[in-house]
């Protein structure tokens, strides 16, 4: 799922909502939701922004795993719970530099969330998402450089357009197919 809302109207906020709900009425607080972004300044707000929504509205405890920049999870013979928020390139250096770790994001992941999904719509992103056991969710600004890459790599798109104003609704439902 795609959800297009413009720059300032609250993407992270809106996220960390539904993440909350998500891991404590559906996962019941068993697997891991991964927060994917390309800057340290975004993951950091997100953590932030999930920590402070969690407070609010969830219930205990839960797991937030920072993976970007030295941040690391040491584990990996454990099943991983909550929430991690991974830098896109720590997440995909992790692919050959720490293996145990990243098939252990891989089996305890149910949700990705790519923020500013225009920077993940590439074919390296892809060994994220093999997992047919989740879903994702990707936010963005600019959908229609979403909607080109995916073009070009012969995705199928589904876009709802308003047929009055002959826009792009602000959420957008595209299929990711999985090879």
């Amino acid at each position: 799922m795609l959800i297009h809302m413009p720059t300032g109207t609250g993407k992270t906020k809106t996220s960390m909502h539904i993440i909350t709900n998500y891991i404590e009425f559906t996962l019941q607080k068993k697997g891991l939701v991964i927060w994917v972004a390309h800057t340290i300044e975004l993951l950091e707000q997100a953590y932030k922004t999930f920590c402070d929504v969690w407070g609010h509205l969830g219930d205990g405890e839960i797991s937030a795993y920072k993976l970007w920049g030295s941040h690391n999870i040491q584990d990996t013979s454990t099943e991983l719970n909550g929430i991690a928020f991974c830098g896109l390139s720590k997440l995909m250096s992790l692919y050959d530099s720490n293996p145990e770790l990243f098939e252990r994001l891989k089996k305890d992941c149910r949700l990705v969330v790519f923020d500013e999904a225009h920077k993940a719509a590439a074919d390296k992103t892809k060994r994220i998402i093999e997992n047919n056991d989740m879903y994702i969710i990707m936010y963005s600004s600019d959908p229609q450089l979403i909607r080109d890459r995916l073009a070009e790599r012969g995705e199928d798109t589904a876009w709802e357009i308003d047929e009055q104003t002959k826009r792009y609704e602000e959420v957008v439902f595209y299929c990711y197919a999985n090879d």
